[in-house]
């Protein structure tokens, strides 16, 4: 019989005056004291199918799921236009310090700019960590891939494809000045165990091996066969979570 899984919104003061809201999914026939954070990539949320099916896969497996906005329509939140991958590090920190003392471990998974947020956060309450397609490169994914276009009446940037997005001066730049070099110093620090989970038919990276050579702690590489960057191929977003969830059990 599964589980009744509840869902509860939450809000968390930020030290610079925003608030984060979240979503806490919490399988009530069984208490969890273990938890996964759920980070989305840029210009995503928290309800979008593949964390929608994280969310269904880890409750099923003893875990509570939370799934916190980066930014969001509502009260005194964050909105994309102003936010930075500095930010989304400092609520990343807020986020995993107001759930610590519910559970006894916390494990942080972070699709695109959600695993670059893990990277530039180094996230030291957790027991490990998974980076679903990560981006490697800002300055890569950006100038290269994304390529944002000046609006100056609104002196923003917005991301041409299907779905348009606004982002502000100051995360492209921010952005443009992450190149390889940064990315390694920054990977370099990272002792948590990481798990890398690559797309197999091209991804965010233009050296994807990069990733996995710069971490310094416990880590190990999967490669999705088939897969694009948002695993949506068949079965590549179910081989994902299996990956992930095998890797948090040895911790």
């Amino acid at each position: 019989m599964t589980a009744r899984v509840t869902e509860e919104k939450f809000q968390i003061p930020a030290a610079d005056g925003f608030t984060i809201h979240g979503i806490l999914n919490v399988a009530k026939d069984n208490p969890a004291k273990k938890a996964v954070l759920v980070l989305h990539g840029f210009g995503g949320h928290p309800n979008k199918y593949e964390y929608l099916t994280a969310k269904d896969f880890f409750t099923a497996r003893g875990y509570d799921v939370i799934r916190p906005y980066f930014y969001i329509t509502a009260k005194n939140a964050r909105a994309l236009r102003t936010s930075t991958l500095a930010q989304h590090a400092a609520d990343l920190h807020t986020v995993l310090d107001h759930f610590k003392s519910r559970y006894s471990s916390l494990y942080a998974t972070g699709h695109s700019y959600g695993g670059t947020t893990i990277i530039r956060a180094n996230p030291h309450q957790v027991k490990a960590v998974s980076l679903w397609d990560a981006g490697f490169s800002p300055y890569h994914a950006f100038a290269n891939i994304i390529k944002p276009v000046l609006i100056k009446e609104l002196d923003a940037y917005y991301t041409p494809g299907a779905i348009e997005n606004l982002m502000g001066r100051e995360m492209l730049e921010e952005a443009l000045a992450i190149g390889n070099p940064e990315m390694l110093a920054m990977l370099n620090k990272i002792k948590t165990p990481a798990q890398v989970i690559e797309a197999g038919n091209g991804g965010v990276n233009e050296l994807p091996d990069l990733l996995m050579d710069g971490l310094s702690g416990p880590r190990e590489k999967h490669v999705i066969a088939g897969a694009g960057h948002c695993f949506f191929e068949q079965d590549a977003f179910p081989r994902v979570l299996d990956a992930a969830h095998a890797w948090f059990e040895k911790f």
